[in-house]
């Protein structure tokens, strides 16, 4: 249990930047596949990395939701670009 929450820890604690750049380095790798696909490929890869590490799946969307708000606030651009990006680049 103890890795468990080391883990927790990290994400909690996760730093802006780089999170931002893998978010941007798993769309851009997306984007040659379908929507569905996407949705699904993201979705199981999350949901495999939560389970590899111990997390809770709700315990880690927290975190990243909190991430993007905190830095939206601050006026880090990093995750208004990735989001930008999905905007104007994957289809609808």
């Amino acid at each position: 249990m103890k890795a468990a929450h080391k883990f927790r820890d990290q994400i909690m604690n996760a730093d802006p930047y780089g999170s931002a750049q893998a978010a941007m380095a798993v769309i851009d790798k997306l984007q040659s596949h379908p929507p569905g696909e996407q949705v699904i490929g993201i979705g199981a890869a999350f949901v495999l990395l939560c389970n590899h590490y111990g997390v809770h799946t709700d315990d880690a969307v927290s975190a990243a939701e909190y991430c993007i708000r905190h830095t939206n606030k601050r006026q880090i651009p990093e995750f208004r670009a990735v989001e930008q990006y999905v905007q104007e680049e994957l289809p609808k």
